[in-house]
């Protein structure tokens, strides 16, 4: 369904991609962060962005500013897909920030925003060398990618405000299941 807040991204030589309102508010309570929007650190490290008009439509404009950033690579060829060799898997354009490692995933068949997180290094070297992003062995879809960004701290944790515990840094945080 569509609503008067969609975004469209035309850039030419591009697929029209659309950034939906009502999947982007679905979408940003676990990955606003990644897009520069306030939150807190939930229990198991990720992040949670409240759900609001404000916070949404911020996010979406940063999805829509995504393709003008200095180091915007787009994957639109014909081999690009989410989550292949999976049943879950379709074809895709990705816009991906390769300062940040931050990706916005579009279905390639629809053009609309299907969802947005931080690629890990592995990540980042499996969508360079095949176009695929997600669904390879031990890779699931609820495995947390919304870690607070680098170098961005919460403007409204509680544990920042009320206990003055400082969140987490990398190091800290066990990748070794990755």
């Amino acid at each position: 369904m569509l609503h008067h807040h969609d975004k469209i991204i035309g850039v030419e030589g591009h697929p029209r991609l659309r950034v939906g309102f009502w999947q982007s508010r679905y979408k940003v309570t676990d990955h606003g962060a990644l897009h520069g929007l306030s939150y807190s650190v939930k229990n198991n490290g990720g992040t949670k962005t409240e759900k609001s008009d404000d916070t949404e439509l911020a996010m979406m404009q940063s999805i829509e500013d995504m393709p003008h950033r200095t180091k915007a690579i787009w994957f639109d060829q014909d081999d690009v897909t989410y989550q292949g060799e999976t049943d879950r898997g379709f074809p895709a354009v990705y816009i991906f920030d390769d300062d940040t490692k931050v990706i916005a995933v579009f279905n390639k068949q629809t053009g609309n925003f299907v969802t947005t997180c931080q690629l890990d290094r592995n990540e980042e070297a499996e969508l360079k060398a095949t176009h695929n992003f997600g669904g390879g062995e031990g890779w699931f879809s609820g495995k947390v990618n919304n870690f607070p960004p680098k170098g961005i701290t919460p403007i409204n944790s509680f544990e920042n405000d009320v206990m003055g515990i400082t969140p987490v840094d990398d190091s800290q945080i066990d990748n070794s299941n990755n």
